[in-house]
């Protein structure tokens, strides 16, 4: 029998997607966000997929590729969409998951979902379809996964309404607004109402030997391989072929050097005005509560 999913959670820019190829560098098999949760039936997906701007099928195209086909190239691709499209379209989302598992099994499966959290409909498709995952909700301090977000999409045209502050005029792109909707999404609306998953709050800035020691404790081999090591050699790191380049987060893959520079830059104090920000404001009391809330909840584990 395969051992129950790891499910890592959190909101865009979170590190999500690094932390899973360090997690898949240490023995389990990582997967990046597949948006299967959009919707509960097959059919339900493919029309919402026809409806969207984005490729966001491309994601699992290529692990069906991966997985089953060996590999990621044009004719592997090719099989994975017809693999895709054999499935019934009544079927809900927990068939597929199973079929992973097995898949890749003996290795454990781990799954991202960083869209899903700012999405209640989607957290429940999730927890129905995985009622024994082992949670990871990471936690990147909204300061550093406000600025990389910000930098990302601040000349875009289309921006998320749920990132953007509704009372100003025009609204305005403010990151912090999806932290805190993410967040407190999985830590008030969904952790209670999931009783059978295992919880962990995974905090980034922990040291290296909390980290090691919550991947001894999931089973997985310590000391974990570093970033920098793991990320290149995961499957799903950079990107696909010609008809499915994308799948995954922008953040991690773009090679923009701006992205490292925020990365590595040091949170600043919660009372500083946000460089986002045009009325000098700084952290709403509601993101500082629940980041430290948060934060302690990771110390105490």
């Amino acid at each position: 029998m395969s051992p129950a999913p790891l499910l890592i959670l959190a909101p865009p820019c979170s590190g999500a997607e690094v932390w899973a190829a360090r997690l898949h560098a240490a023995g389990a098999y990582a997967l990046p966000t597949l948006h299967r949760f959009l919707a509960d039936r097959l059919d339900d997906w493919r029309a919402l997929l026809a409806l969207s701007q984005q490729p966001l099928d491309h994601a699992l195209l290529r692990v069906l590729a991966e997985v089953f086909e060996g590999g990621q190239d044009e004719a592997a691709l090719a099989r994975a969409r017809a693999r895709l499209a054999a499935r019934p379209g009544r079927e809900g989302a927990e068939p597929l998951l199973r079929d992973l598992a097995a898949g890749v099994a003996p290795r454990r499966l781990v799954l991202v979902e960083v869209d899903a959290p700012s999405r209640p409909a989607d957290l429940r498709r999730l927890a129905e379809a995985l009622p024994a995952a082992t949670v990871l909700q990471l936690l990147r301090h909204p300061w550093t996964q406000g600025r990389l977000q910000h930098h990302l999409l601040a000349d875009r045209l289309f921006i998320p309404a749920d990132v953007k502050d509704h009372a100003v005029e025009p609204p305005r792109l403010d990151p912090q607004l999806g932290w805190w909707r993410a967040h407190h999404n999985l830590d008030q609306r969904l952790r209670p109402h999931w009783p059978a998953a295992r919880w962990w709050v995974v905090d980034e800035a922990a040291g290296e030997a909390a980290l090691d020691a919550l991947a001894a404790r999931l089973g997985l081999a310590t000391p974990l391989p570093a970033a920098a090591a793991a990320w290149p050699a995961w499957p799903f790191a950079g990107w696909g072929p010609r008809s499915a380049p994308y799948g995954g987060e922008e953040e991690p893959r773009s090679p923009d050097p701006v992205l490292a520079r925020l990365r590595a830059e040091p949170p600043a104090p919660f009372d500083q005005p946000l460089p986002w920000r045009a009325d000098g404001r700084a952290f709403a009391p509601e993101v500082v509560a629940l980041y430290r809330r948060l934060e302690a909840a990771a110390r105490a584990q």
